[in-house]
């Protein structure tokens, strides 16, 4: 029988241990992501957010700790097999591929997907909210500005039709027009029902973007709790908004 937190929770990590040699990058964070929200995760740079994702996704070898997405175990499986079951990540920095045109990096989101329908109605969908990429998609991704390029690795992991999108530093280092629609974006998304896993150093708009939030300090969550809350928790102003 199913329990409210299999019903309410889509994301649940437990004890969540991120080792890189003698160096512990995460030491025991529990989070939890519930259905149809935004969490954000904020903290400096080197807290442990980034880790906490490669570790959703399963991309870092001897992480401990439990792991469980739509109720399943997920910490035993291959990072393609954790996208087959609707998580997709964004990573920091983009990591496109350079050479290949805007299309091509679009249609690499859809590359476990089989029903050609599905991918050309995604890939539509996408033109629709950045029509800025639909003059793009035959020139090479190294081509494009930095707030393009971000819309086309946001772009490739919605490709992958997920339930659950994780993005890594999404603004950073965008003009502020930029930013704005990338925030609007995720609201769009969330709203049509992809839950979103939100890592930003900006904690401002990580706070503004989310419905609950945990601050990572030195690989622990050193506090969290409602957005709207932690915007006005005086330790979050002098630490992260600068007030």
């Amino acid at each position: 029988m199913k329990t409210d937190t299999d019903i309410t929770t889509l994301l649940e990590v437990r004890g969540l241990q991120v080792r890189y040699g003698g160096v512990t990058a995460v030491d025991g964070i529990d989070l939890d992501l519930p259905r149809g929200s935004v969490v954000a995760l904020i903290g400096s740079n080197g807290a442990g957010k980034t880790s906490v994702m490669n570790a959703v996704m399963n991309l870092k070898a001897g992480c401990a700790g439990t792991r469980r997405f739509d109720g399943e175990d997920i910490a035993s499986l291959r990072t393609d097999q954790i996208v087959e079951r609707g998580v997709a990540l964004v990573p920091e920095g983009r990591r496109l591929f350079p050479h290949m045109t805007v299309r091509e990096n679009l249609a690499m989101g859809a590359y476990l997907r089989r029903n050609r329908d599905g991918i050309q109605r995604d890939m539509e969908r996408v033109l629709d909210v950045f029509p800025a990429l639909t003059a793009k998609l035959r020139q090479p991704a190294m081509s494009l500005s930095g707030g393009q390029q971000q819309m086309v690795a946001i772009g490739r992991a919605l490709m992958s039709s997920p339930r659950l999108l994780l993005l890594d530093e999404p603004t950073i280092g965008l003009a502020p027009a930029v930013v704005q629609l990338i925030g609007d974006t995720i609201q769009l998304i969330n709203r049509e029902g992809v839950n979103v896993l939100l890592v930003e150093q900006n904690a401002s708009v990580a706070l503004n973007l989310s419905s609950y939030a945990y601050v990572i300090e030195r690989g622990s969550v050193v506090m969290h709790g409602l957005s709207a809350e932690l915007k006005n928790d005086r330790r979050v102003h002098a630490a992260y908004l600068g007030l």
